[in-house]
C-alpha cells in the first residue's frame, strides 16, 4: 500500500492542478514516444530508411529496432503502414516485430503486448481525467477497495470467459491464479492500480464527467489486445457505488434480472469464437457461462453508472461547456483524422493511444462511394455524431438562447465538413427535418394539428422520394430477396423454362412448399415469407412484411436486413427474451449462411437490441420511451434529440458502441435537465 500511495503522490506531483498547458502537452508527448524506446534499440543510418531494399534486413533482424529509431528517416513516407503486432512478447514490445510487402505498401508490425498495453493505456487515461477540472467534492458510501475488488473479480470471469479470445494474444494464456502465471495476477494487479489511482481523482471531478463526456468520442478507451473498454470499467466501477448507495431503479433492475435468469436457462454453451473486429470493447467474442454472465454483469453496471452520474450531477451540468466539448471533440474526430490519413505514425499512436476500436483511415480518399469515416469505426457512426452536434447546438440557441461565439461558429463549420466528407444522407437529412419539427413544435398550432402536420407530411415526403425512386412491386419484395441471396439454401432449386429458380422470380410462395428443415432457411426467414404469402388481406391495407420491406429500399437497408433475417434463427424462448447483452455470436455463427466470415451487421440498434432482448424486451423499451417522451411532450428540445437518435439507431448499429449508448442514455434523461418548459396549448 506504501507503494501505491508512492505512485499516486508522483502523479500528482507530475500533475499539479495549476500545471501549464505547457506542462500537460509535454506529458501528453511523452506518453506518445517514451514507452517505444524503454527496450532500447539499434539506430543504424544503413537501414533507417525503409523500403522494398531494406525489407529483408528488417524480416532477419526482428526485435531489434523501435518505432522511434524510424520515425526520423520515415515520418513522410507514405509507401509504409505500421500496424500492432498483438501478440509480441514484453522484450519486443515496441520493436519492429515484422515486415512484409502487400499490394505495394510495406506493412510494419510494432510489437504489442497484453500487459503492457494495458498498463500503458490506463495510465494514459487515468491521465485525461486528471485534465477535467476540479469540482466540489463528491463522497462515494465506500471507499474504492470494495468496488475495486468487486470489478477485479468481474475483469477475471471475463478472462475466464473469453479465454479462446485471449489465447492467440499471448502465449501461454492460462487463467490459472498461480506463481507460474503472471499474465492474470498482473492484469489484475493493474486493475487495482488504476482505480487507486482514480478513487481520489474521481471525487474531486465525479460531478464534472458528465460536461466532458463529449470526449469519449474522440478517446474511445478500447485497449489494444483486451476485449475491455477503460471507460465502461469506470462507470461499472460507479454503478457499484450506485448500488451499494441504494440509488437505482429497482423495478427495471428486477425486470432485467428476470431476463438474465431466463436467457441464462435457455443459454447454450458453444466452443466458438466471434471476431469482434470493429466492435472490440463491448461485445461478447465467446459463447460460455462465464462471458455471458460477465456482460450480463457490465452491460447493468455501465448502465447504473451513467444514470447515476447524470443524476448526481444535475445542478452541475453546464449545458454551454458540453456544446463547446460536442464542438471541440468533432474538429478534433475530423482534424486527427486528416493527419492520421496522411502520416502512418499518426495513425498508429492515435489508434493506440486514443483507445480506436480501429485503426482510422489511412487515405484521404473516400471509400462506399462518398464515405470518410477518419477516426470513427464507421463512416455512418461518424455522420450521426456530426449530425447530432450540429443539431444540439442549434436547438440549444434557440431554446436556451444561449449564445454561439465566432470560435463556435468556426467549429461549427468544421463539424458540417465533417458531416459532408461522411456522406450520411440519413443523418443529413434527420437533421434538416428535425429543426423544421422543432420550429413547427414552437408555433402557435394546437396540438393536434402539429401532430398531423408532422405525421402526414412526414408520410408524405417519404412516399414521394420512394415511388419516386422505386416501383413498390419491387420494393415490397426486395428484402425477402435479399434474405434468400443470403441463405444457402439446402435443396437444388427447380428452374423455369429460363432456368430461373423460384428466388429469381420473386415467388417466395413455392419455398414453402418443401419441408422446412431440408431448406435451411431460418426460422425469421420462414415466418416472414408465410407472412407476405398468407397474410391478411384487407383492401387499402398493405401487407407488413411488404410494408418494412417498401421502407428497406430507399433507406439503403434491405440487404443488410436480408441477411439479418437469413441469419436470425432464435427458439421460442430467444425470440421473446433475446440471448443476452452484448451476445451476437449464437446469432452470428448459429446458423450458416453465405456471410459467416468478416462482420455483417444488422445496421439497425433496433434489430441489434431484439437479438439481446427479444420481443418482449423490445415491447418494453418501446413502452418506456414512449412513456418518456409523452410525458414530456412539451420540451420540444428533448424531444427532437431524443427522436433524432431513435429515428438514426433504427438504420445504424449505433448502440454497440459504449459512447454512443452512453449519449443515447444521456439524452433520454435529458428531459431532468431545466431546459424549457411548455405549458399545453
Amino acid at each position: 500500500m506504501e507503494y501505491f500511495g508512492f505512485l499516486k503522490e508522483l502523479i500528482e506531483q507530475m500533475l499539479p492542478n495549476k500545471l501549464s498547458k505547457l506542462g500537460y502537452i509535454f506529458i501528453f508527448l511523452v506518453f506518445v514516444f517514451i514507452p517505444w524506446t524503454l527496450n532500447g534499440g539499434i539506430f543504424n543510418e544503413d537501414v533507417s530508411l525503409v523500403n522494398e531494399e531494406s525489407v529483408p534486413y528488417f524480416q532477419t533482424n526482428t526485435c531489434d529496432y523501435s518505432i522511434n529509431s524510424i520515425v526520423r528517416d520515415n515520418f513522410f513516407n507514405d509507401k509504409i503502414e505500421i500496424l500492432p503486432n498483438v501478440d509480441s512478447s514484453v522484450q519486443c514490445f515496441g520493436k519492429i516485430n515484422g515486415v512484409d510487402i502487400v499490394n505495394e505498401k510495406i506493412k510494419i508490425y510494432i510489437g504489442t503486448n497484453l500487459n503492457v498495453d494495458f498498463l500503458l493505456q490506463s495510465l494514459f487515461f487515468i491521465f485525461l481525467m486528471y485534465l477535467i477540472p476540479k469540482t466540489k467534492t463528491y463522497i462515494f458510501k465506500f471507499p474504492f477497495f470494495f468496488p475495486s475488488l468487486l470489478i477485479i473479480v468481474i475483469v477475471y470471469l471475463h478472462l475466464l470467459g473469453e479465454r479462446l479470445f485471449y489465447l492467440p494474444l499471448s502465449d501461454g494464456f492460462d487463467i490459472g491464479l498461480n506463481f507460474q502465471n503472471f499474465i492474470i495476477p498482473s492484469l489484475l494487479l493493474v486493475i487495482f492500480l488504476n482505480f487507486y489511482l482514480i478513487n481520489d481523482l474521481i471525487k474531486t471531478r465525479f460531478l464534472n464527467l458528465i460536461n466532458f463526456f463529449p470526449f469519449i468520442f474522440l478517446f474511445n478507451g478500447s485497449f489494444n489486445n483486451l476485449n475491455l473498454n477503460f471507460f465502461v470499467l469506470l462507470f461499472s466501477f460507479i454503478g457499484i457505488n450506485a448500488i451499494v448507495q441504494n440509488k437505482y431503479n429497482k423495478k427495471i433492475s428486477l425486470i432485467y434480472l428476470t431476463f438474465s435468469i431466463i436467457q441464462i436457462y435457455n443459454f447454450e454453451a458453444k466452443n466458438i469464437v466471434f471476431d469482434i473486429d470493429k466492435l472490440k470493447g463491448f461485445v461478447n467474442s465467446s459463447q460460455n457461462y462465464p462471458s455471458l454472465i460477465f456482460w450480463m454483469i457490465i452491460f447493468y453496471l455501465f448502465i447504473i453508472g451513467v444514470v447515476f452520474t447524470i443524476n448526481e450531477s444535475l445542478e452541475y451540468i453546464d449545458l454551454s461547456l458540453i456544446k463547446l466539448n460536442f464542438l471541440i471533440t468533432g474538429a478534433l474526430i475530423l482534424i486527427f483524422g486528416v493527419f492520421s490519413a496522411i502520416n502512418p505514425f499518426v495513425n498508429f499512436y492515435t489508434y493506440y493511444f486514443f483507445g480506436l476500436n480501429k485503426t482510422a483511415m489511412k487515405s484521404l480518399s473516400s471509400t462506399d462511394g462518398n464515405t470518410w469515416r477518419g477516426l470513427a469505426s464507421s463512416a455512418e457512426a461518424a455522420g450521426e455524431f456530426f449530425a447530432f452536434t450540429v443539431l444540439f447546438v442549434v436547438l440549444l440557441y434557440f431554446s436556451k438562447k444561449i449564445e454561439i461565439s465566432n470560435v463556435e461558429i468556426f467549429l461549427l463549420i468544421i463539424n458540417l465538413f465533417g458531416l459532408l466528407r461522411s456522406n450520411n444522407f440519413a443523418s443529413t437529412i434527420s437533421l434538416i427535418f428535425f429543426i423544421v419539427v422543432y420550429f413547427i413544435l414552437k408555433s402557435r398550432l394546437n396540438f393536434g394539428l402539429k401532430v398531423g402536420v408532422l405525421f402526414f407530411g412526414s408520410i408524405l415526403l417519404f412516399a414521394v422520394y420512394s415511388l419516386s425512386t422505386f416501383s413498390y412491386e419491387r420494393a415490397s419484395k426486395a428484402l425477402l430477396q435479399n434474405a434468400y441471396k443470403a441463405t444457402e439454401i439446402g435443396i437444388e432449386l427447380p428452374g423455369d423454362q429460363f432456368s430461373y429458380d423460384a428466388i429469381d422470380n420473386l415467388n417466395f410462395g413455392e419455398i414453402l412448399s418443401y419441408p422446412e428443415d431440408s431448406t435451411n432457411i431460418s426460422n425469421s426467414l420462414y415466418f416472414l415469407t408465410k407472412r407476405y404469402t398468407y397474410g391478411p388481406d384487407i383492401n387499402y391495407v398493405p401487407n407488413s412484411v411488404a410494408l418494412v420491406s417498401a421502407i428497406s429500399l430507399p433507406i439503403n437497408r434491405s440487404e443488410k436486413w436480408g441477411i439479418f433475417i437469413a441469419k436470425y434463427n432464435p427458439d421460442p424462448q430467444s425470440l421473446l427474451f433475446g440471448y443476452g447483452p452484448q451476445q451476437i455470436t449464437e446469432y452470428y455463427l448459429g446458423h450458416r449462411t453465405k456471410y459467416n466470415s468478416g462482420l455483417v451487421l444488422p445496421h439497425s440498434s433496433l434489430l441489434d437490441y431484439l437479438i439481446f432482448f427479444g420481443l418482449f424486451g423490445i415491447l418494453l423499451i418501446i413502452i418506456y420511451l414512449a412513456n418518456s417522451i409523452w410525458k414530456n411532450r412539451n420540451n420540444y428540445f428533448y424531444v427532437c434529440l431524443i427522436s433524432f437518435l431513435l429515428i438514426n439507431l433504427i438504420k445504424s448499429d449505433s448502440l454497440l458502441y459504449s459512447s454512443s449508448l452512453l449519449l443515447f442514455i444521456f439524452i433520454f434523461n435529458f428531459y431532468k435537465i431545466d431546459t424549457e418548459v411548455h405549458n399545453s396549448k
